[in-house]
């Protein structure tokens, strides 16, 4: 009996979305280059053609043509989002390549407060907010809050907003392409993914840093798990292949997998609702993380970029208390809420247009939501089907025990309803996330309203009142009845 089934697929797609992001190099050219004078109107069968021969810029500058003339084209929209979704995944790799990206606001330092941080319940909620709201990251080997900052300001947030404005085109023209009912196969190897001007899809696609080279399908399908000295690059001296059917058919129902793997012209994926509906899941949950990092500010004052430094370089009691005594402007050993506030604006404080990315980021969720929907939906239609070629036909879920009934009606309702009812925060403790109370973008103009008083002294280290000013964050969050 055939094992594969809806999370194998999903599973493949979210690895090629980390190794996009991790180590493609830029490719030449835009949607919307210039449309070649004279000759026949170009069709969507011309532009893919194009792009099933790796011919890049001539299928943007048809593309474009095309979509003049008929606005609409569900074929065109859905080879537009496929390339600006391509395009954006480059863009973030440009980004996540700069180590500044990685924000001293950082998990690993959070571990590293002291356990009596942790010992009041309020902080339980407070840390629920926080990481459904404001994701944070790794730390960086080294830490320069003035460099950092000077990143932040004047290339990663006018970079997110160009990214998260090709992101939205993309969603735009998926969400047209899924609700129409088309189909088209892509050869994906052709495309010259190593950038060096020429279409090589019958060799191997090579990732390296400089001292390891390893073969990106081995990456891609979990063959290998190789450990680099440095941020991976793809090789251009290496081909351009990194999809074979044979494997992936192997990996799925249990065969012998294939070594070396043939790479030809059978190494192409049927392209149909099913699998616009994961990309389009893949575009609005990349935009989803985006959107709170446009919505809050995360300067601090410049007179507390030492102490920031110092703790994060050093974490202790100590040097944390540096910066709660900086915030104490009363010197009584007591943060309230206006000493938030006073001391630390604008961190946390909308930045300009954060309002209208809050509720970009609802509306991104529901997005991913509907295309995972309309994944499952395309897999219950393509039950009777059996194509290898297709991630989500009959082929591959052909176990007629399989029911998605119960995750289209979570997917459904949220939805419908924006919530998300019955998580489980502990072993014994639920709480329902009702994602719709950020469209009242009044209750989040600031952060730090949320934040509880804080009292320390040298017995007792520091702690939190355990009532917070709001524990439901302006109803974001809805505890169960006692």
């Amino acid at each position: 009996m055939r094992k594969a089934h809806f999370f194998i697929i999903v599973a493949i797609a979210t690895t090629l979305t980390i190794f996009l992001v991790g180590c493609m190099s830029p490719i030449a050219g835009n949607i919307g280059g210039n449309v070649p004078g004279g000759g026949t109107t170009p069709t969507t069968d011309d532009v893919l053609s194009n792009l099933n021969q790796g011919n890049i810029d001539e299928a943007k500058e048809q593309l474009e043509q095309v979509l003049q003339d008929n606005p609409d084209d569900p074929v065109a929209r859905a080879l537009k989002g496929i390339l600006e979704t391509r395009d954006a995944l480059v863009q973030l790799s440009e980004l996540t390549s700069n180590s500044k990206m990685f924000s001293p606001y950082s998990i690993d330092s959070l571990k590293k407060l002291p356990v009596s941080l942790m010992k009041t319940p309020s902080l339980m909620g407070f840390s629920l907010f926080m990481k459904n709201i404001v994701p944070m990251t790794r730390q960086p080997s080294t830490v320069d809050v003035q460099g950092f900052y000077d990143y932040y300001n004047q290339e990663l947030i006018p970079a997110l907003e160009e990214l998260h404005e090709l992101l939205e085109s993309a969603e735009e023209d998926l969400s047209v392409a899924v609700d129409a009912n088309i189909e088209f196969h892509l050869q994906v190897n052709t495309l010259d993914w190593d950038n060096d001007g020429t279409a090589e899809p019958n060799q191997p696609l090579i990732i390296t840093d400089g001292i390891i080279s390893v073969e990106a399908y081995k990456i891609i399908f979990g063959l290998e798990e190789p450990v680099f000295s440095s941020t991976p690059t793809i090789d251009p001296n290496g081909g351009d292949a990194w999809f074979d059917i044979e494997t992936l058919d192997a990996l799925v129902q249990g065969g012998q997998i294939p070594d070396p793997p043939e790479f030809n012209d059978n190494d192409y994926i049927q392209i149909d609702n099913g699998e616009l509906g994961l990309l389009l899941t893949i575009v609005t949950s990349l935009k989803a993380l985006i959107d709170p990092i446009l919505t809050w500010n995360l300067n601090i004052p410049q007179d507390l970029y030492d102490e920031v430094e110092l703790y994060l370089t050093n974490p202790s009691t100590m040097t944390l208390y540096q910066i709660f005594d900086f915030i104490d402007t009363s010197d009584d050993a007591t943060i309230t809420g206006s000493e938030w506030e006073d001391r630390l604006d604008p961190f946390l404080e909308f930045l300009p247009g954060g309002a209208d990315y809050l509720v970009d980021f609802v509306d991104s969720l529901v997005s991913a939501a509907n295309g995972l929907l309309r994944s499952i939906e395309d897999i219950e239609n393509d039950l009777d089907a059996s194509d290898v070629h297709d991630l989500t036909s009959g082929y591959y879920f052909v176990d007629p025990s399989m029911d998605f009934d119960e995750v289209k009606t979570q997917l459904q309702n949220f939805i419908d309803t924006e919530d998300v009812p019955d998580l489980l925060i502990t072993t014994d403790a639920t709480v329902t996330l009702h994602f719709g109370a950020l469209r009242n973008t009044d209750n989040y103009q600031d952060l730090k309203d949320y934040f509880p008083d804080a009292h320390w002294d040298e017995i007792e280290g520091i702690m939190f009142d355990e009532e917070l000013p709001d524990p439901t964050f302006g109803g974001f969050i809805e505890y169960p009845p006692m």
